[in-house]
């Protein structure tokens, strides 16, 4: 029984004393080291910092081309330009680098998806629906509403037709609402003012924000730009809408 006990003692010390290979970038040798002198990953090799320390660290040649291939670009983010360190590459097989300038490549929706979400996101009633860059589709909604141009920056979901069935007591946003012989309504909706452009026009425009508040049609949330509110939050006359999960703005209600 005694000789019995001790071989099996001495298969279970066998067994414990395998090697344990180190992860990644962690300790893989020194003095009074336990384990294994290896790296699991086969890129990596054990190198020697002092007596008592020796780190697992990506093979000489592979050390860069390693990194690049791991480090791949966040949506809307970098991806190249002079002396970029990381991969150029996208973690979104949606998107793609592309080439702004020799210091700039930036992960942008390839051209099908552009398309797609253009299609597919018109605007709501009174909000922005065209404009200098504007990434989505000209487009309203509603059946009942127009795209209507206001300057090459702004174009609006509105009704086709004005005061359709009923009369227009308040003057709605980027309209006319005083100047010398007009007419028409001079009370704006809420959330805006009546200002002189000159003394034959003057427009509603949305009243400026409060210190605490954003902009009518400033970004109020998503992840492009790497947006940060900061606590603001979009007038009580707008909304914040969000077009995507990268890109909201504050609209009229």
């Amino acid at each position: 029984m005694k000789t019995a006990f001790a071989t099996i003692a001495l298969t279970t010390v066998a067994v414990s004393a395998a090697p344990t290979c180190s992860e990644n970038y962690s300790q893989c040798n020194g003095q009074n080291w336990p384990f294994g002198v290896c790296c699991k990953d086969p890129n990596f090799t054990c190198n020697k910092k002092n007596d008592y320390l020796s780190l697992c660290e990506p093979k000489p040649k592979q050390a860069m081309e390693l990194q690049a291939n791991q480090q791949c670009a966040e949506n809307y983010s970098q991806c190249n330009g002079q002396n970029w360190p990381f991969g150029v590459c996208c973690k979104d097989p949606r998107f793609s680098c592309n080439y702004k300038n020799q210091y700039l490549s930036l992960c942008e929706p390839k051209k099908e998806l552009m398309e797609i979400e253009a299609n597919t996101q018109c605007a709501e009633n009174y909000s922005q629906c065209n404009g200098q860059n504007w990434p989505f589709g000209v487009c309203c909604k509603s059946a009942n509403f127009a795209c209507k141009y206001k300057n090459q920056y702004l174009s609006l979901c509105e009704p086709k037709k004005y005061e359709m069935e009923q009369e227009v007591s308040e003057v709605n946003v980027w309209q006319q609402c005083g100047g010398k012989d007009y007419k028409g309504d001079t009370a704006c909706t809420a959330g805006n003012s009546c200002v002189k452009v000159n003394d034959w026009y003057s427009q509603c425009q949305p009243t400026p924000p409060n210190a605490n508040q954003l902009a009518t049609w400033a970004q109020c949330g998503g992840s492009a730009n790497n947006f940060n509110a900061n606590g603001k939050t979009c007038r009580d006359a707008d909304k914040c809408l969000a077009y995507n999960s990268y890109y909201s703005q504050c609209v009229p209600k």
